[in-house]
């Protein structure tokens, strides 16, 4: 890392696990993903429940209450198969577009800036909807899609990249979200 009063130069390479950590994060923490089959597949367990409560053994009953409570859990059940199932189609196309090097982040009075060997971006700050804080990682959300950043060796290197995006930044669009900080 270079680091002088302009720019923090930061060079970066992702790793499965926290790349498993942004998805987990964005799906179920930032955009809340499993609300809604959470809450269908509860809503047919209740009603398995209550059907199975007042209409007893007879008729058609078992197998509607069967149904409903089958169904409540499969939804709740196939959401979660199928979110593990998109982290690991995450991690495995990431590793597939991965040559093994890394990229250069850079942050400045004006903005950041990702430069890979095939492409470039560059945010003013205006440009950055969201970023949070991890364990792991800062997550940068922007008009061009969200941006993982990677402890990395130092800490002391994302903490000063975390104070100028806090500089920067309208509080209300910056989290920290660190467990044991």
């Amino acid at each position: 890392m270079s680091r002088n009063k302009q720019n923090l130069t930061l060079p970066v390479k992702l790793d499965a696990k926290t790349l498993k950590n942004f998805a987990t994060f964005d799906n179920m923490q930032r955009k809340k993903l499993w609300k809604m089959p959470v809450t269908q597949g509860s809503m047919l367990l209740i009603g398995g429940l209550i059907c199975a409560m007042l209409g007893g053994l007879s008729g058609p009953v078992p197998f509607i209450t069967f149904a409903f409570l089958f169904l409540g859990a499969a939804i709740i059940i196939l959401y979660f198969f199928t979110f593990a199932g998109y982290v690991r189609q995450m991690v495995k196309k990431a590793d597939s577009e991965n040559d093994g090097s890394t990229f250069n982040l850079s942050v400045s009075d004006t903005g950041m800036s990702i430069s890979t060997n095939k492409k470039y971006y560059n945010f003013v700050w205006s440009e950055m909807d969201e970023v949070y804080r991890a364990n792991d990682a800062m997550y940068v959300y922007a008009d061009k899609g969200a941006f993982i950043i990677p402890q990395g060796e130092d800490p002391k290197t994302m903490d000063a990249i975390w104070e100028r995006f806090t500089e920067k930044m309208d509080p209300k669009r910056i989290a920290d979200i660190r467990k044991n900080k």
